[in-house]
């Protein structure tokens, strides 16, 4: 009920011939009824409001997941890249810069990607028996 009807059942219970008595209990009813509606809509739009918070944290939270997974194959990636430059430093003697070189190199003569160059490279010297030794983990 909006605000105009509620104001013209208000006139209409004062102009109608009620008594005094009888029109406030029938307008605390009203204002009652209204009240409640009011009540209501303000718990619907904090709802509304919440579900559209939630709604923004979900794709939010997936976002971030999908960052998350991809920074994760971005680390894993470079270690594979790095693992493979520490081993044609180490069995080649080439310089760090020559090395990925090389594997950019191979990359474009093979087709194949950086990284699978460099999982290649790891193949060939744990296959050998040449893979270098960790430091730390």
């Amino acid at each position: 009920m909006t605000e105009s009807e509620v104001l013209f059942q208000i006139s209409s219970i004062v102009n109608g011939g009620a008594s005094f008595p009888q029109a406030v209990e029938q307008i605390a009813v009203l204002m009652d009824s209204f009240d409640a509606a009011h009540r209501c809509l303000d718990f619907v739009d904090q709802q509304l409001g919440m579900l559209l918070i939630r709604t923004h944290l979900a794709e939010r939270r997936a976002q971030l997941k999908r960052e998350m997974a991809q920074m994760e194959e971005d680390l894993a990636i470079r270690k594979v890249m790095q693992r493979a430059e520490g081993l044609l430093i180490a069995r080649r003697a080439m310089s760090q810069a020559a090395a990925q070189r090389w594997i950019a190199q191979q990359s474009q003569k093979t087709g194949l990607s950086n990284s699978d160059v460099a999982g290649r490279i790891i193949a060939h010297y744990q296959a050998a028996g040449f893979e270098q030794k960790r430091i730390a983990s």
